[in-house]
């Protein structure tokens, strides 16, 4: 299942797609999280090393029991993993940081809304005052 978000941010440009469950879409390529020891590491469990807690065994130091040793393509597809996690987080970020602006530019235009308010209110009543003064000028002065 593949997650789209379309994005006008500079900063978020380059992220089209958001790891979900299932396969994983970072650009062009698509990653499978059974490859990646992070997402399923205990899917991929099996042979002698499944008991051993895919620690080696003895008679192999460097390599799990069982298991091949991982290649370039494996190694580069949990690096696309790690870092779409990582763009996932630093998204996340982004997006809430621009909602919080979001939030305090309305509020600021909303007091600004208040106070231009505040000061037509004020004018309203100065222009009603003064023509009231003037009506009643007028009417002392004809009597």
């Amino acid at each position: 299942m593949l997650s789209v978000l379309q994005v006008s941010d500079p900063i978020l440009r380059d992220l089209s797609l958001l790891c979900t469950p299932g396969l994983i879409r970072y650009g062009a390529e698509t990653i499978d999280p059974g490859l990646c020891p992070r997402f399923s590491h205990k899917s991929m469990m099996s042979g002698p090393a499944a008991g051993c807690g895919r620690e080696a065994t003895f008679g192999s130091g460097d390599v799990v029991s069982g298991s091949l040793s991982p290649t370039a393509r494996v190694l580069w597809m949990c690096q696309l993993c790690q870092r779409c996690t990582v763009d996932h987080t630093m998204l996340l970020q982004r997006l809430v940081a621009l909602s919080e602006e979001h939030e305090e530019d309305a509020q600021a235009w909303q007091a600004e809304d208040v106070t231009h308010e505040d000061a037509q209110d004020w004018c309203e009543e100065t222009q009603n005052w003064h023509e009231e003064e003037r009506d009643w000028a007028d009417r002392e002065f004809r009597a």
